[in-house]
């Protein structure tokens, strides 16, 4: 209520003040007044350098002014940037965007045709020489007089070859005969009588090469 009371008095001062024209300056220092003491960097000066009655209505209108410590920047400090609010702890992280790297070509390895049984592509020079001395095959049949020595003759075997059994071809047929021989047993030979180890004994492509070699023997 008093403070009420002592504001309503400044105010009518104030207006008593308006009333004459030579001390309008006085009015405008009066407003004035307020603007200086709202700013911290001045309300020293500003409250060192006023007392007259002006000061004293400022007071009474607008409260008397808070001084507010005022510190230089320290030399050789960075300015903070308004860009940098919200840097500190908490605030949402700036993502990173990380370069992307090309592809890593997958070698793949270069495989080797594995040599398929009794599908031909045998070397029939280099069978012929497997048949006659690491085989041992000509010691036990014939291939050029039509006669028996131990096994059957195989003169003429590429047309008889694919006769023997109708689900295979001649060239399967001449590949089961050597690693199976037992499998097909022509008719007048017991079964037995050809070795069955020239599977461990002789390479696949040794194989095949016998057999180019008998599908020559027309």
């Amino acid at each position: 209520m008093k403070h009420s009371l002592l504001k309503t008095l400044a105010l009518g001062a104030l207006l008593l003040l308006a009333g004459c024209s030579s001390n309008q300056a006085q009015v405008g220092k009066v407003i004035n007044l307020k603007a200086a003491t709202a700013n911290p960097a001045t309300q020293g000066a500003v409250v060192a350098e006023n007392s007259t009655p002006e000061f004293v209505v400022a007071w009474i209108l607008w409260g008397t002014p808070t001084m507010t410590p005022y510190r230089e920047p320290a030399a050789g400090s960075v300015a903070a940037n308004p860009t940098d609010a919200g840097s500190g702890e908490g605030s949402a992280a700036t993502p990173t965007t990380r370069p992307t790297l090309p592809p890593t070509a997958t070698l793949r390895p270069t495989l080797t045709p594995a040599v398929v049984a009794g599908t031909g592509g045998g070397d029939a020079s280099a069978g012929m020489q497997v048949f006659t001395a690491l085989g041992g095959c000509s010691s036990c049949h014939d291939t050029s007089a039509g006669i028996t020595i131990v096994g059957p003759t195989l003169k003429g075997i590429a047309a008889r070859a694919a006769e023997r059994k109708p689900e295979m071809t001649a060239e399967q047929y001449l590949h089961e005969s050597i690693v199976d021989p037992n499998a097909f047993v022509v008719q007048g030979f017991a079964q037995g009588l050809m070795p069955t180890t020239f599977k461990s004994t002789l390479s696949e492509k040794q194989i095949n090469d016998v057999v180019a070699y008998l599908m020559t023997l027309k």
